[in-house]
């Protein structure tokens, strides 16, 4: 009569499985397992592996503790970012005659993708991303909103300058929407650098005609690729952004 062991790939010294004809099997605490050519037979002889099993089954554990804790962890904090007012505003002497007109600012609107809280990435293959674990502190639009009225309130060419909110009636209406707010990898290897381009209507109301249209633009070197460089950046870009259009604006 012959037996043999279930475990057939190399597993014999771990598990103590031996094939031998003849004889009982081996046994521990008394027991063995076995089965003749009918049956299926395991020996059970652990003596000399159960140091070996124990450690085994420590690592196994560990191991899938570990597989878990990965799964379940949080992912890693994402900082915010604010546009520095003082940065930004343009220095820029009060006009010399002023318009009796109150102008509203208009909700900024932002193109592609540009009406998030991420910080937009421009890669060398033209693919637009977003920068990880980093953004806006708010959507880039509403926080251009204020930096406007400031602006232009700062310019002394209205009597007033109020925001999409304000109770007050307003002649003018300027609509703003952002075209581009973007850190821009170019195609030829050279320093990234921002790129904002804002543009402008100018309406009167309450006919809703247009009075003009422009586009104002920017571009600022990125010194050095760390976040608080690339935010300096936006900024200066932004800040002569808003020095244009405070010049440019009329009727």
């Amino acid at each position: 009569m012959k037996y043999f062991c279930l475990f057939r790939f190399n597993f014999s010294q771990l598990t103590g499985c031996h094939s031998r004809a003849g004889g009982n099997p081996y046994s521990r605490d008394g027991e063995a397992f076995a089965v003749t050519d009918k049956s299926v037979v395991m020996d059970s002889r652990l003596r000399g592996n159960d140091k070996f099993l124990a450690k085994l089954r420590f690592f196994t554990i560990g191991l899938f503790s570990l597989l878990a804790a990965c799964a379940f962890s949080s992912p890693p904090e994402r900082l915010h970012y604010q546009i520095n007012p003082a940065e930004v505003l343009p220095q820029v002497a009060p006009a010399a005659t002023k318009s009796p007109d109150i102008l509203r600012i208009a909700a900024p609107k932002g193109d592609f993708g540009l009406a998030s809280d991420g910080i937009q990435i421009q890669t060398a293959d033209l693919n637009i991303t977003k920068i990880e674990n980093a953004a806006w502190v708010e959507p880039l639009n509403k926080m251009l909103e204020p930096l406007l009225v400031q602006s232009l309130e700062n310019s002394g060419l209205f009597t007033a300058v109020v925001d999409d909110d304000s109770p007050a009636t307003a002649s003018l209406e300027l609509q703003t929407s952002i075209e581009r707010f973007t850190l821009v990898y170019p195609a030829d290897s050279s320093p990234p650098h921002v790129e904002v381009t804002l543009r402008v209507n100018l309406i009167q109301l309450p006919e809703n005609k247009l009075i003009s249209s422009r586009r104002f633009s920017a571009s600022e070197p990125v010194q050095t690729v760390r976040i608080t460089y690339i935010i300096s950046a936006f900024e200066h870009a932004l800040s002569r952004c808003l020095a244009q259009l405070a010049a440019g604006i009329n009727r």
